[in-house]
């Protein structure tokens, strides 16, 4: 067997082997979901521009060209329509020089290849790798964007194998200078308030004030050696789990109605965007009606 896989792969298994089969191994999603994923790429490309030092201007910039043309479509009200997402940038890059960030930064966008056993090649892209301007030790800098930053939401962090992964992927960055664990800079994808009404906060309309209502913050999550062993132990079954899925719909696509619904059980339905072809029975005869094409690939291939 050899197989790539990363973590939104591993995770679609662990949740539903239809949702793994319908995105990783077919390819698709939806288009709501599409805009989403477009929005928080574009995030990333312009973070990983304002990380090597370029000016708050140039990493915006970078922001228009990912995004811009792609969210012409998109309603002016919707919250990710392009001039909300780039006050939102903009006003993360003002407010975060540098010089007041947490860590100082070493590397950006770096790709890795890790072997997790014999066949199986667990691969990704950390964000940023860094020092903690406290103590001098290596940490991981992970962007996340997100319709709401609420507690429940931050709370998932601690305990998440997404950050795992990346946390031990850096082991092999650094060698014997072990990371004490990840910063996530989240990112609120919310809408501003742009209305003429009077922000009691403020004292002024919502529309000069709205980015003053942009959220965003830097959070530390510690990872251990312990974790790493379980996110191998996981990420190693699960890996399997998604090659057999991927050998039955190669075989054949209609296959897909074949696979287990276990969403359907541990609740994660509700938030699966493929419920809705799901409920209507996972018609393969109307999957290109009902979806987007949008092939996934990890970033590097099997040697």
């Amino acid at each position: 067997m050899g197989i790539v896989v990363d973590f939104s792969t591993l995770a679609a298994t662990s949740q539903c082997s239809t949702q793994a089969g319908l995105r990783y191994a077919l390819g698709y999603t939806t288009r709501d979901e599409h805009a989403a994923l477009r929005a928080g790429s574009a995030a990333h490309a312009a973070l990983a521009v304002f990380l090597k030092g370029e000016s708050a201007t140039r990493a915006a910039g970078k922001f228009t060209d990912e995004y811009e043309a792609y969210a012409e479509t998109i309603p002016a009200t919707d919250r990710l329509a392009y001039p909300n997402l780039h006050a939102i940038m903009l006003d993360w890059f003002e407010r975060n020089p540098l010089l007041k960030l947490p860590f100082a930064v070493e590397k950006v966008e770096v790709q890795f290849r890790i072997p997790l056993a014999d066949g199986i090649i667990y691969t990704g892209v950390c964000d940023g790798l860094g020092y903690s301007k406290q103590n001098g030790r290596p940490v991981v800098i992970e962007h996340k964007t997100t319709g709401r930053i609420t507690s429940y939401w931050l709370r998932k962090w601690q305990q998440h194998a997404q950050l795992t992964g990346y946390y031990f992927a850096a082991i092999a960055e650094f060698g014997r200078d072990q990371p004490i664990g990840v910063y996530v800079n989240a990112i609120e994808f919310s809408q501003l308030p742009t209305s003429t009404r009077t922000c009691r906060e403020h004292a002024t309309t919502y529309d000069e004030c709205g980015t003053l209502h942009a959220k965003h913050g830097l959070y530390f999550y510690g990872r251990g050696p312990e974790q790493v062993e379980e996110f191998k132990t996981n990420a190693i079954s699960l890996a399997v789990t998604f090659a057999h899925i991927s050998q039955l719909l190669a075989g054949d696509p209609q296959n897909v109605q074949f696979l287990p619904q276990q969403g359907r059980f541990n609740g994660h339905c509700q938030f699966c965007q493929f419920v809705d072809f799901c409920d209507a029975g996972r018609p393969v005869h109307r999957i290109e009606s009902m979806l987007v094409r949008s092939p996934w690939k990890p970033i590097q291939d099997v040697s």
